[in-house]
This record gives C-alpha cells, structure tokens and sequence, in this order.
C-alpha cells in the first residue's frame, strides 16, 4: 500500500505540475511540500501545522484529505510505537500554562488554515472566472499585417487575400496540444514552435502563415497563442519570377550561397526569404565530440556526444554552436518545409558556429552560417 507521500508526490507528478507552481497555488513554501512528499515530519514545528498543510495539499491535489490524513497517522503509529512500561505509567499531568499555549497555537493554526484555504479558493473562482468569460466564438481578420492572438475552440479566422474578395474563413478546432484548424482545403494541425504556410485555395503556395508559440499540452481551455499574417501577393510573385527553369538552373538556386561581407566575415547563406521562421537544427554525430549550444537567448547546453548520437533543437532566431571535432558531426537545418545538410569541420578541428537569421541590406531576411572567431 502506497504511503501519504508517495499518493502526493505521484498525484502531483501524474498532474505533470512541479513545486513550485504547487507553492505559489496553495501558500505552502516549497520545502514543506517536500517534506510531505517525503514524509519528513521531523521537520514541521507541531502536529497540528503538518496536517493542516496535509490537508490543503491533498484538497489542492483533489485527493480525499481524511483519507491522507489517516495514512499519515497509520505510518506514526508504526515509527513511533511506545515501549510496554511507557504504556503502564500513570499519565502526567500537563501544566495549565502549557495547556493555554497549545490551545492558543491551535487556534492560531486553525485561523491561518481557514485564511489559506479562502485565498486557494478564491484563486480557483479568479480562475475559472477567467475561463468562463473566453468568448465562445470570436473573429479575427487576419492581412499582410501581422497579428497575435491566443485562440479557442470555435473561434473563427477571417483571411483576406485582397480587398476585393470574399475572405477564407477558419474554424479552430482544438486547441489541446496542438492547434487543429478546420480550412477550405482539409483539417491542418499546427505543432507548439512551427510555423505551417496554410493553402486555402488549392493553388501552389500557402496564402496564410501561423506560428503557434504557446498552447497546455492537457488543457484546452487555456487556448493556442498563435502570430498570424497573409503572405502577400507580391512576395509570391517574386519567388515565382526566380523559379529554376531548366534542371541546370536549378542545381545553382539549390546550393548552398558562400561569400564574405564588408567587414570581411565569411559567411554562407542557407535560406532567403521576406521574413523569418522558426528553424530545426539535427546534430548527428559519427565520432566522439564535445558539443555545446546556446538557442536564442537561453542559457547553453553542453553534452559529450558520440557514435550514432543525435540532438535536435528549434530556434526563432538561430544557434551558437561549439564542437571539439568539427568533423565528428554532420548538421542539417530544416524550416519553411526545406532541409540542407552542412558540412562545416575538418577532423578534430575546435569550431564556433552561428546559424542565424539577419536582415541584410537588400532588405531580405537571410539564415547564414558565420564562424566566430
């Protein structure tokens, strides 16, 4: 049978919340969470302060806190059974002025429990306020204008292409994980960090782009926060313009573009377009490697990789990238539906790389590769 702290901490887990999103729900300091969890009651100033911390942590929880409350007491009878001549003594009697403190203690202990399971109260009631007051069906018209939005089941998503034209209507269909869009042409599911070019008249090319960058993995009440805009005409056209003709020209639009810069950097260019978006980087390696990398403004990471290893990580605005053997890891960059393989290292040469998105003086939005000295 499971004991009072193993319930609590894999309820918790279940729950997929950590301590201290739990301290700042319920007014219980992290370290007494703990203690719960691990049944440190050693380190609760009284009895009657552990339980009723015990029982805001278990309603918290949903679990039945008599419930918990009984395994607590069943597991100190148990650690704390009283030697036979300790039961035969007469009981003593307590001073009348440590009876007044206790009843005093209790009753301050009871008034700051009452106080607690108010405010945890209250905040759920501010909580499902806000739920409830979501509008159960609201549109947005989405142009070349960018906007973001945290959407919801049934909301609907106006397109404008032209001014001239009826718009493309959208429907959210969920918003549980992923975002799920009901558009003209079929179901599309959007993942947290991507960024989909939606079709929504069955010709070549996408006529809306959406980047979902927050949605709750569990709960769909709390939405999908979406950055939307249509990709505009023009912008179309000019892609369609430097379209590969012929299957020579084409070799030369897919390769990789090398040149320096005016202040003599060495860089070379991976994609191009009007805007930026999200990029995938897949690190595989074939040999042993010391391998640190930093995403947008997060703190960096560093692993020592080998054979037949892999890491992958998405970024909005690019890496910084450190490897002991620069030859020991083949790189592929993955955004806008296209992937490119680098290779960038000669055998146990130390590299610093930047893979990132700068907006060069043509006014395009370029992901180059720069070696940082």
């Amino acid at each position: 049978m499971e004991s009072f702290g193993e319930t609590l901490r894999k309820t918790r887990e279940a729950r997929e919340l950590d301590l201290e999103r739990v301290s700042s729900e319920t007014n219980i300091t992290v370290n007494y969470l703990d203690a719960l969890e691990k049944e440190m009651i050693t380190v609760f100033p009284s009895e009657s302060y552990l339980i009723g911390f015990l029982k805001n942590y278990s309603e918290y929880l949903n679990l039945n806190p008599d419930q918990i409350v009984n395994m607590y007491r069943a597991m100190k009878i148990q650690i704390e059974a009283a030697p036979l001549d300790k039961l035969l003594e007469p009981p003593k009697k307590i001073p009348w002025y440590l009876i007044i403190c206790i009843t005093l203690g209790v009753a301050i202990l009871s008034v700051a429990a009452v106080l607690i399971v108010k405010s945890n109260t209250k905040r759920a009631a501010m909580r499902d306020e806000i739920v409830l007051t979501v509008p159960e069906h609201s549109t947005y018209k989405v142009s070349t204008k960018p906007i973001q939005k945290r959407l919801y089941a049934g909301d609907l998503i106006e397109v404008y292409i032209t001014e001239d034209k009826e718009p493309f209507v959208l429907t959210v269909n969920d918003t549980s994980g992923v975002l799920i869009l009901d558009t003209p042409m079929g179901t599309q599911v959007v993942e947290l960090g991507e960024e989909s070019e939606i079709d929504l008249d069955g010709n070549i090319g996408g006529e809306l782009s959406i980047f979902l960058s927050d949605i709750s993995r569990t709960d769909s009440a709390r939405g999908a926060e979406v950055q939307m805009l249509v990709i505009s005409p023009e912008a179309e056209n000019t892609v369609t313009e430097i379209q590969p003709k012929t299957e020579e020209s084409a070799s030369l639009v897919t390769e990789l573009v090398a040149e320096t810069t005016a202040s003599g950097l060495k860089r070379t260019i991976v994609f191009e377009g009007v805007s930026a978006y999200p990029v995938t980087l897949n690190a595989n390696f074939r040999n042993q490697c010391m391998f640190r990398y930093k995403v947008d403004n997060s703190s960096p990471v560093e692993n020592f990789l080998t054979t037949n290893q892999n890491v992958s990580i998405s970024a909005n605005n690019g890496f910084r990238i450190w490897m002991s053997n620069a030859n020991a890891v083949k790189l592929q960059v993955i955004g806008g539906g296209r992937s490119v393989d680098l290779e960038i290292g000669r055998p146990g040469q130390v590299l610093v790389e930047d893979i990132k998105w700068i907006r060069d003086d043509d006014g395009k939005y370029k992901l180059v590769v720069m070696e940082v000295e």
